[in-house]
């Protein structure tokens, strides 16, 4: 150990506490990189939570079409899409990008929407149902079809939304799930609103048309109104935050508001008001109504989170990254200047002490030589 110069033996020594810094540098970095794939993680579960929401639009454009195509009422109802096959092809395209997606998310995301994709494979039965049905067959009595064919589309729907609700309860973010929540209280409310509509047509036009006179029905519209109005309670609950100003737009719709009254008054006077529920049914703009708008701007407003979450995860990396290397930096930059404010001087002492016993040899030589 003599024989090994100060200037290791102190890079040694310094050695410890620098390999513990850029261990511990290191480890930050490693934490910043898993919490920002963590946050991104979150965000693709975020997106494929809200994916469901357009097949549940298609379903539900599909289901509306192919009641209208059953009665014979396509002069009478302005759908954006009043071919059923038309309309199935469009659901079909957008459930096979959503599967796609799904796809990518792994495994478990697969498993978990497993059943949701089974239930739709029924959609093949119903859809040559609707579209064998002769023309003769297509009118006002055919309302019992179109009920079995309405209720099995609701049911391929229910199930979709309940494999998406177990889903977006795995999304930790709480603003997300909010939003999540959100578009789905709201997808049930218009599907609520696809059951009232309904309803409130099979009292008027099927049957023996007279009005909401049976009792069972008259209790099948009030329980559906109860849960429509639960839903809205629900919505205005869990939309707080920056969520807050979109459920005020939602709840101040004139058409949301209106809705409900129309049903009260249906269900008072047992008269049914084709023009005001049909309203509901025949929009010359769907992506003007206020759900379609409350869903699309709720989306929008968690895209946004999703980016400020990244962001601000990605911002965090490269600061840990940068710390980083500026410790690593000036702890070198640091070690280099003690080991030089240590060896230089005992240099200066060494060669100092070399020149001292360089000349005072000579003299001693002498003393030696003179002495008898």
């Amino acid at each position: 150990m003599r024989r090994v110069p100060i200037r290791m033996k102190l890079a040694g020594a310094l050695a410890v506490p620098l390999t513990a810094l850029a261990i511990v540098t290191g480890l930050e970095v490693v934490n910043a990189a898993s919490e920002r794939q963590a946050v991104r993680d979150q965000t693709a579960l975020a997106e494929i939570s809200l994916g469901p929401s357009s097949i549940l639009s298609a379903l539900e454009e599909e289901r509306n079409a192919s009641g209208v195509y059953l009665l014979g009422m396509e002069d009478q109802f302005a759908l954006e899409v009043e071919d059923p096959v038309e309309a199935a092809q469009i659901t079909d395209a957008t459930i096979e990008q959503f599967r796609a997606e799904v796809e990518r998310q792994g495994p478990d995301i697969v498993e978990a929407y497993a059943p949701a994709f089974e239930a739709m494979d029924g959609l093949g039965e119903l859809r040559a149902t609707v579209t064998g049905t002769p023309d003769g067959s297509r009118t006002l009595d055919n309302f019992d079809a179109v009920a079995e064919n309405f209720d099995a589309f609701t049911e391929i729907m229910d199930s979709l939304a309940q494999t998406n609700r177990r889903v977006a309860l795995a999304i930790d973010d709480a603003q997300l799930r909010q939003g999540a929540e959100l578009v789905d209280l709201n997808s049930q409310q218009t599907n609520l609103v696809a059951i009232l509509v309904r309803d409130l047509l099979a009292a008027a036009v099927g049957g023996d048309r007279d009005g909401v006179q049976d009792p069972d029905e008259i209790a099948t519209i009030a329980r559906s109104l109860s849960q429509f109005r639960t839903n809205m309670d629900l919505i205005v609950t869990t939309g707080t935050g920056r969520y807050a100003p979109l459920v005020e737009d939602l709840v101040a719709a004139e058409e949301v508001q209106r809705f409900p009254q129309v049903v009260d008054e249906t269900l008072a006077t047992s008269v049914v008001d084709l023009d005001a529920v049909t309203a509901y049914a025949t929009v010359e703009d769907p992506e003007a109504l206020a759900y379609t708008v409350f869903s699309r701007d709720v989306q929008e407003t968690m895209q946004d989170h999703s980016n400020d979450l990244e962001a601000a995860a990605t911002a965090r990396l490269w600061w840990f990254v940068a710390l980083a290397v500026t410790a690593l930096v000036v702890a070198g930059l640091v070690a280099w200047l003690v080991s030089r404010s240590i060896t230089r001087p005992l240099r200066s002492l060494t060669r100092q002490a070399k020149d001292m016993a360089e000349r005072r040899l000579p003299d001693a030589v002498i003393d030696i030589l003179e002495t008898p």
